[in-house]
């Protein structure tokens, strides 16, 4: 920038000096021309730089997720290819089903087994209902024969004896009667184990079986939406792992693309939202996009402060970083060739200084048709 506006000046000074020969070019002319060249360059520059700033960092983002298997198995079908467009639902490719499947056979028939069980635990509780009764039967018998002995043995020495039996009789009936008891109660907690109105048995099955379908489904992966998948390496054969550290692809989402362009910290003091942007990328030479500050992103990792219990040191002075400004394009990004990580520059035009818009404009334009160089 600086050598064009020098060589512009020093057309300027030809023009009147040489060309149209306004004044004579002696020392004092040379040495006048010299400041007023140095100053009005200087304080062009500046600005420009504070009122139309001009950032050589822009650069185009997709969102790309890192695919990873929910299950871990053996990879029977690669469906996909690089670079190929796919559609929300299309299958990527597919784990070996087949042992967790036989888990699902395996739950499927546990689960009928339970649900088979409850009937049994109900007829469990009844029957011991019934014993219960009789027992309790048994001892009101015991104790009435007891007590009309107890009575006779007071006039008899020999129904002395039948009163041991019968008091016998009627403690083991009492022992018959508590022991019942606790066996109604343990068939009573065991049907009456219930959760939501279900016998805790078949709920926790089926909630293990739900699971088991769930990691059966999982084993075919489909695309996540509207994209493509490059760089990929997956072969049927190879394991999959769930582990979040070994994904297996990247899917690259054809979402409309971000483009962000980062300015120094003096550049942000005039850039609003709103702000008219000119934009020259390096795959389109030679062409000019119109787009508009959409945010000024007012935070970058050198502020933030991580919770810690270590005190943060200053021993020197961190370089200034640059701040992100997100741009909008004004045409549509699906009509043009904008992969990810395409590179540019952008000019925003500010509500200061509007004169010397033309001379940022005529910059943007001559990177624009350098961009024609390798």
């Amino acid at each position: 920038m600086i050598a064009f506006l020098t060589i512009c000046y020093c057309g300027l000074i030809w023009l009147i000096f040489y060309k149209l020969k306004l004044a004579k070019f002696d020392l004092r002319a040379k040495a006048v021309a010299a400041l007023i060249g140095i100053a009005g360059i200087l304080a062009l520059l500046i600005a420009m730089n504070l009122c139309q700033p001009y950032s050589k960092d822009l650069r185009i983002y997709k969102p790309i997720v890192e695919i990873v298997s929910r299950v871990t198995g053996r990879v029977i079908q690669v469906a996909v290819k690089p670079n190929v467009p796919l559609k929300e639902g299309d299958l990527l490719f597919k784990i070996d089903p087949v042992p967790y499947q036989a888990e699902v056979n395996r739950l499927e028939a546990a689960l009928a087994e339970a649900e088979q069980m409850v009937p049994q635990l109900k007829a469990a509780l009844d029957a011991s209902t019934e014993t219960l009764k009789k027992r309790k039967a048994e001892r009101e018998r015991a104790k009435v024969e007891y007590d009309r002995n107890l009575k006779l043995a007071k006039q008899s020495a020999a129904a002395q004896k039948v009163v041991v039996r019968w008091k016998t009789e009627y403690q083991s009936s009492q022992a018959a009667v508590r022991e019942a008891a606790a066996q109604r109660e343990r068939a009573r907690l065991a049907y009456k184990s219930q959760i939501h109105g279900e016998h805790t048995s078949v709920a926790q099955l089926k909630a293990v079986l739900e699971k088991a379908r769930w990691a059966l489904k999982e084993t075919a992966v489909y695309a996540p939406a509207n994209g493509f998948v490059t760089n990929m390496s997956l072969r049927p054969g190879q394991v999959a792992s769930q582990m979040v550290s070994r994904p297996v692809m990247s899917f690259i989402y054809d979402f409309e693309p971000i483009f962000i362009a980062s300015f120094t910290q003096n550049a942000l003091r005039h850039i609003k939202r709103g702000n008219p942007v000119e934009v020259a990328l390096d795959n389109h030479p030679g062409k000019i996009f119109h787009a508009t500050v959409q945010d000024v992103i007012s935070a970058t990792g050198q502020g933030q402060l991580p919770p810690s219990g270590t005190l943060k040191e200053f021993t020197s002075t961190e370089p200034r970083g640059r701040f992100p400004v997100r741009l909008k394009l004004d045409a549509d990004p699906f009509e043009l060739d904008l992969p990810a990580g395409v590179a540019g520059v952008a000019a925003v035009y500010t509500d200061k200084a509007k004169p010397i818009r033309i001379v940022r404009k005529v910059i943007i334009r001559i990177h624009s048709w350098m961009n024609y160089l390798p």
